[in-house]
């Protein structure tokens, strides 16, 4: 069953104001860097890169007349910020968490920004409930985990202030467990917006997490390589 579920500061041991480190790590940092995808897709809507995160872009035409910003008209997609823009949805590369840590923790962010209109919203399951379109409207923006077996989240993480500085978030592995994430199946991290408003908008600036959660696969160039030679050692050794 898909458990979504609200982060409240003071009311979880999962979350720690101040920033902390996921065990070893691998950090994707979206701080200042335009253009740097640390190999992230937005697979909805636009990235904009801020200089302190990433989150949701208004591309050229975007908006609404009147509306938190107007329409977009500079020719270029610009920062949404509070203004009505496509619905976003930025994925991670594939995580898994069988093999991290039992004791330290395995997921980290940072995020700043605010909770919103979101407390009027409905939660939901999957990709398709963020929906494609313009935000108009009570939405939802948080990290999700996306199971890739279900194509179901699993457990959404939501923004739980308003303008309260960065924001740190620590989860183990029993945290993680305990929220619906499973430990045999593969996943990745979606960083989504479908808010508009004042305060309806949320910059991630970097995700860490335990070393051990992100496998290593062979290039495919390495692989091919590695295919070839066995086949020609084989070849050779029939010769022979």
């Amino acid at each position: 069953m898909t458990k979504i579920k609200k982060l409240v500061i003071n009311l979880t041991a999962a979350t720690a104001v101040g920033a902390s480190s996921a065990n070893a790590a691998v950090v994707w940092d979206f701080n200042d860097q335009p253009g740097g995808d640390n190999g992230w897709t937005a697979v909805n809507g636009a990235a904009w890169f801020a200089g302190d995160g990433v989150g949701a872009g208004q591309v050229d035409g975007g908006g609404i007349a009147g509306y938190f910003g107007d329409i977009n008209t500079t020719g270029a997609t610009r920062n949404a910020h509070d203004g009505a823009h496509v619905s976003f949805i930025y994925r991670s590369p594939t995580i898994n968490f069988a093999t991290t840590s039992s004791t330290d923790p395995v997921l980290e962010f940072d995020w700043f920004g605010g909770q919103g209109n979101q407390g009027g919203a409905a939660d939901f399951a999957n990709p398709a409930g963020v929906g494609t379109g313009v935000t108009t409207d009570a939405g939802l923006k948080g990290l999700a985990l996306l199971n890739k077996t279900t194509g179901n989240y699993d457990a959404v993480y939501y923004d739980p202030t308003n303008g309260n500085g960065v924001e740190s978030f620590s989860l183990t592995q029993a945290n993680l467990v305990a929220d619906g994430v499973s430990l045999t199946d593969d996943y990745q991290l979606d960083f989504l917006e479908s808010d508009d408003g004042s305060w309806g908008w949320t910059r991630l600036n970097q995700v860490r997490l335990d070393d051990n959660a992100v496998a290593a696969i062979p290039e495919p160039t390495s692989l091919s390589l590695f295919g070839l030679a066995g086949f020609a050692l084989i070849f050779f050794r029939r010769r022979k």
